[in-house]
């Protein structure tokens, strides 16, 4: 005669929802942090950024991002004009000036037809530039007035 095996399990009850702690003023979604302008999208004029961006889209005109943010012109987005940012990073085109109080990384792919005016620059194997670099010095980042 063949023993029957049973196993018994525990009874298994719901998990007790851990309390969270408030969310604080610097922890803020990624969502409410990052501007995305994606493909399709075209901008016209004089555009100010105030938050971290990824730009898959095309700018006719200046752009002008924020101390202490991030602009990612991404392998999609196309800027036909001058960029001042903080931290700018172009993994698409560019054509215009390009001025960074902090970096100015061209990725892989990306292209400047311009100027680049930043303490600290970077063209990485794969990257095309075409113009003047001034780099080492603290730049005047800040869009010219008028």
């Amino acid at each position: 005669m063949k023993k029957k095996w049973s196993l018994k399990l525990p009874k298994r009850t719901p998990p007790s929802p851990a309390k969270k702690a408030p969310v604080q003023s610097t922890e803020v979604l990624t969502e409410r942090t990052v501007n995305l302008i994606t493909p399709g999208t075209v901008l016209e004029g004089k555009v100010h950024f105030d938050r971290n961006t990824r730009m898959a889209g095309k700018v006719q005109g200046s752009v002008e991002a924020s101390p202490g943010t991030v602009l990612i012109v991404t392998d999609e987005g196309l800027v036909e004009g001058d960029v001042h940012g903080d931290h700018v990073i172009i993994q698409g085109f560019v054509e215009g000036e390009v001025h960074a109080k902090t970096k100015i990384q061209i990725a892989s792919g990306g292209r400047v037809i311009g100027n680049l005016n930043s303490p600290s620059v970077q063209v990485d194997f794969g990257a095309w530039f075409e113009g003047e670099c001034h780099a080492g010095s603290t730049p005047d980042a800040s869009p010219p007035a008028g």
